[in-house]
């Protein structure tokens, strides 16, 4: 018995915070961002004509601007703009309307968000810039707009210290790539460095932390990003802007490597065309050991014929699977050529 009237009392108790929770919220009229939430506007009309507050807020700080955009729909903007909506007001996390019409490749919101004052500087609360969101979803007229009404191209986030250049290079917009380009983007840009410890569980059940090894991350140009992701259009702009056919991560890795690493046999063939050195090798391989275990047959030929030397001996490993991005060399393979590798 004392136990059913534990539960009871319990639930009764949880009602009632939820009620108070649910009249606190009421105070903030939320009926507007409801409308707009479930498309009737007719409801919006009548609620502007009341003159609800237009600029409430629901409980993460996103208002009914915030979801007229994310919806695309034109004619509630206008309608809340008319209204007074705040253009640059941002969520919990500093997302404003502009960066959702820059996550919907929406180029002629994007356009009507600026003419209304929208900030094209206005950033996250991790430091992620509108043009950064554009840059990586690709828009070119949305780049093109935010860069003519002044965002910052050369921007970084604080965490990776990142650019817009790297995102599009990463996310394969070449347009994008294009047009922060003649903007003015740095193309020698490099994200930020830090180490990683590596460790194992049978180094930590043994108690040997000197067995564990630090790796260099990070470090990558918007050149290097192209390289990964095999954007071979990204990667002939960003060398034509000046950027370096024979540039390295921090361990050593030179973009022909990470590419072929990355299984991006036609951007590999690119870097060659423009002088990449076939044999560099101060991560402990070349790009021929790469291409060779992943079975790129044209990329090895391609080498080949680039000067690619067929005895190059692998120096050291790389890091074990779960921590490479691709596949591992393991120690048993340090003195391995292209030849034996093929061979095996």
């Amino acid at each position: 018995m004392n136990m059913t009237l534990n539960v009871k009392a319990w639930i009764t108790g949880a009602y009632l915070v939820a009620t108070v929770s649910l009249g606190f919220a009421a105070s903030n009229d939320l009926r507007l961002i409801q409308a707009v939430k479930g498309k009737n506007a007719t409801a919006v009309r009548a609620l502007l004509k009341a003159r609800v507050d237009v600029n409430a807020t629901q409980g993460d700080g996103a208002t009914a601007l915030h979801w007229a955009v994310h919806y695309d729909d034109v004619d509630t903007v206008d309608l809340l703009l008319r209204a007074g909506s705040r253009v640059n007001a941002a969520n919990d996390i500093g997302v404003t309307p502009l960066y959702l019409a820059c996550t919907n490749r929406n180029a002629a919101m994007v356009q009507k968000l600026l003419v209304a004052e929208a900030d094209p500087n206005a950033k996250l609360l991790n430091g992620e810039t509108v043009l950064m969101n554009c840059a990586r979803t690709g828009n070119a007229a949305s780049v093109k707009a935010l860069l003519a009404a002044g965002a910052k191209v050369n921007a970084k986030e604080p965490e990776h210290e990142q650019t817009a250049l790297m995102w599009a290079a990463a996310e394969k917009h070449p347009e994008a790539v294009h047009l922060l380009l003649e903007a003015g983007a740095d193309v020698h840009a490099r994200s930020r460095t830090y180490p990683q410890i590596v460790t194992s569980e049978v180094t930590q059940r043994a108690g040997r932390e000197e067995l564990n090894y630090t790796v260099l991350r990070g470090g990558s140009t918007p050149l290097l990003f192209g390289a990964r992701s095999g954007d071979v259009e990204s990667v002939r702009l960003l060398l034509a802007a000046g950027a370096d056919a024979n540039d390295t991560l921090p361990n050593g890795m030179s973009a022909m490597i990470l590419a072929a690493h990355s299984g991006q046999g036609a951007t590999a063939e690119l870097l060659l065309e423009k002088s990449a050195d076939p044999n560099a090798a101060a991560v402990g391989y070349t790009a021929l050991h790469a291409a060779v275990l992943r079975g790129d047959l044209n990329l090895v030929n391609k080498l080949l014929v680039h000067g690619a030397n067929p005895n190059a001996q692998i120096t050291k490993g790389t890091p074990l699977r779960r921590n490479s991005q691709d596949y591992n060399l393991p120690a048993a393979l340090i003195g391995a050529t292209p030849y034996w590798l093929a061979a095996k």
